[in-house]
């Protein structure tokens, strides 16, 4: 029997006394995402959810222990759930032949099991499933574990690059949770290379440093012990000549494409046309799509939805029909274009984003807006001579991927050794800025810049990052052959200053030191050609009174530096003496700025007294300008955070409202920022439900 780990996470042991953890670790996945999916009254696992079942289920065949975790009701900590209630509770998720109450109390009795997740060093937790469903403070308190490695496998950043085919709100959420995200991730994992570029692109637009990204391949075989027991709707399907498309029912999926298509069809050739059938449940933005299914004049005759197919269900209709066609927009890998080549089926897609790397060479493509160039396509695959020919190049060339060889990859991935991302890098050539709050890629950019400063820091603005005497950073070079090339523009106090750069794991040091009798900037460039992905620490330590670091940046060629290098000067004033500096980012230190700067209230203090007049006679709009002046220059207090919030929920700018309550759980996860963050979002999901209405 595969044993698995108890309730507190210990591992079982098999009959011969050996733990089968990963490679003497412990692995726990989040199971949050399938156990929502079910207990919201799903009945079979579809697109994600269909991921994390399968994983469980190979994990299980190959006898390999692992522990489940999921977010407690309030969704502030993890609990460690039973593996074995787990398990059934998938198995019948896939079988499809369980009612929608049997599936909710296998929900209760998984939950009834949880207990107290106390992970220990080295363990690794598996997000496998929407790292977005988890709280900001949630995903903040898994940074603070020592030693917990936390790998992270991104599906898609579609929300990011296509709006347009999610809910309003969805992109203010995944955002916020997606730069966290990368602050909290020892390694991302993907399915394709398509992906693996958007991470990075997306990251780099946000202006956020970016984990390993590491690239494992998706499964294309269904489980080997999945019986054909086709469900009452699709046995009517039984010698009847049909075209298959899998995948919900939404606007990304482009199911209108193929009704456009198959109206050409029956014009052609009436009843000999085969029949369309759409598997999937229903989504979003469909309204338009489900009231042209309905008027469809060859509807009864000509097309089939079979809505939360079984995976039975699935394996019938992948066995058994003409060919499939998957015309998706945009996806992340394309499940159902392996999948159906794994039957040996043939399969005509879209030839957008992934589905050229799910298919290979055995599957046919053609634009997924062009009804012409799919109509030469599917004439040849309605011929039997041609179809034939193109299964016997799918046997031959086609090879699939069981998912208990996908699982035994993304274990040895695990497995291998990677660094600590929990400081990641500045951005690559550009400085570290701080912009005005409440716009995506300066919240990303103030996220980034605060975890990038390890120790010692204290306040970060857009001219400059200030901290104590002692102040540490890590940065992260990738290894690819060419230049890199540090550049730092540092202002110390008087009394002299060093900055050490070393490299963590050869132990290299470089220094620099700065007499205190010099009170001019002082420049330092490095350049490096790395082999190889290394990690730097930098250190700065001043003789005295405080230090600002008025610019860093990363470039990878001698242009890039140069222009780098300008940007970096034309934000400060090299003919200012430090001690001016420092008095003019606020930091006025004792006994070296003119009597008269040390005079001088804080200036924070000014947008504070201007944001509480304001409040008080209930305007708003002044309040949340500033309260924004105020994050300018004290980007970390939690409760500006939190008044930011109230303002702009005042305005209804509730996704504005949303993300400031965030920024205050980041700093403080006090309850009322957590209580209000919540009203947001509920709010922002209540808007989102109005939306659906309003367009039908």
């Amino acid at each position: 029997m595969p044993n698995h780990p108890d309730q507190n996470g210990a591992g079982a042991r098999d009959e011969s006394g050996t733990e089968k953890w990963l490679s003497g670790k412990r692995l726990w996945i989040d199971c949050t995402d399938i156990l929502r999916y079910a207990n919201a009254g799903n009945r079979t696992v579809s697109g994600i959810q269909r991921v994390i079942a399968n994983i469980f289920s190979a994990l299980d065949q190959l006898g390999i222990a692992c522990g489940a975790v999921t977010s407690d009701y309030a969704g502030l900590k993890f609990v460690a759930i039973d593996t074995g209630h787990s398990l059934s509770l998938f198995a019948d998720l896939q079988s499809g032949g369980c009612a929608a109450t049997d599936i909710k109390a296998k929900c209760a009795q998984v939950q009834a099991s949880a207990r107290q997740w106390e992970p220990e060093a080295d363990d690794i937790l598996l997000i496998a499933g929407a790292f977005w469903l988890h709280d900001p403070s949630l995903l903040l308190e898994m940074r603070q574990i020592p030693q917990l490695r936390i790998a992270t496998f991104v599906h898609d950043v579609l929300i990011w690059r296509y709006p347009a085919y999610f809910l309003p709100t969805d992109r203010t959420i995944w955002l916020s949770a997606f730069s966290q995200m990368l602050g909290i991730s020892d390694v991302l994992m993907t399915s394709s290379r398509y992906v693996e570029d958007e991470i990075r692109a997306c990251a780099m637009a946000l202006r956020l440093p970016c984990p390993d990204v590491l690239r494992t391949g998706m499964a294309s075989a269904f489980p080997s012990n999945m019986p054909e027991k086709p469900s009452e709707i699709v046995r009517q399907l039984i010698g009847k000549r049909f075209v298959l498309c899998v995948g919900t029912l939404e606007a990304r999926k482009n199911h209108a494409f193929l009704l456009d298509i198959w109206d050409q069809l029956h014009a052609e050739h009436g009843d000999a046309a085969p029949r369309l059938v759409f598997a999937g449940k229903i989504g979003w933005k469909v309204a338009s799509l489900l009231r042209r299914m309905r008027g469809l004049n060859w509807r009864s005759t000509h097309f089939l939805h079979i809505d939360s197919p079984a995976d039975s269900d699935l394996a019938w209709l992948y066995n058994h029909c003409l060919f499939s066609i998957y015309p998706s927009l945009a996806e992340g890998w394309g499940l159902p274009i392996s999948e159906s080549l794994a039957w040996g089926t043939p399969c005509l897609a879209a030839n957008t984003t992934s589905l050229p790397e799910a298919g290979g060479t055995s599957a046919l493509y053609c634009p997924p807006d062009d009804v012409n160039a799919a109509l030469v396509k599917i004439r040849l695959l309605l011929k039997d001579d041609f179809r034939l020919q193109l299964r016997k190049h799918i046997q031959r060339n086609f090879r699939q991927r069981s998912w208990q060889e996908f699982t035994a990859g993304l274990l040895d991935a695990l497995s291998r050794p990677f660094l600590s991302r929990r400081y990641p890098a500045l951005p690559i050539e550009q400085p570290c800025s701080v912009g005005t709050p409440l716009r995506e890629a300066d919240i990303a950019s103030r996220a980034a810049a605060l975890a990038t400063l390890a120790s010692g820091w204290e306040e970060i603005r857009d001219d400059a990052a200030y901290g104590r005497p002692v102040m540490k950073m890590a940065l992260r070079l990738q290894g690819r052959y060419e230049e890199k090339l540090i550049l730092c523009c540092l202002a110390a106090a008087p009394g002299g200053g060093t900055i050490h750069v070393e490299d963590e794991e050869s132990g290299e040091m470089y220094e620099w030191a700065f007499p205190g009798n010099d009170p001019e900037i002082k420049q330092i460039a490095l350049s490096f050609h790395p082999e190889r992905d290394i990690r730097l620490s930098l250190r700065v330590e001043a003789g005295s009174g405080q230090v600002a670091v008025y610019g860093m940046g990363l470039s990878r060629s001698a242009v890039a530096s140069k222009l780098l290098s300008q940007r970096l000067l034309e934000r400060i004033v090299p003919s200012k003496p430090t001690a001016e500096l420092i008095a003019d980012g606020r930091r006025l230190v004792g006994g070296l700025a003119p009597r008269f700067l040390r005079a001088v209230p804080h200036l924070a203090r000014l947008p504070l007294k201007r944001a509480r007049r304001a409040a008080r006679r209930q305007d708003w709009a002044t309040a949340r300008l500033n309260y924004c002046a105020l994050l300018r220059l004290r980007p970390m207090d939690s409760s500006a955070w939190k008044q930011l919030g109230h303002a702009c929920k005042e305005l209804k700018d509730y996704a504005g409202a949303y993300t400031a309550y965030g920024m205050a759980l980041l700093h403080s996860g006090d309850a009322d920022s957590r209580f209000h963050a919540k009203v947001m979002r509920e709010q922002l999901h209540w808007q989102d439900d109005s939306w659906r209405i309003a367009q039908g």
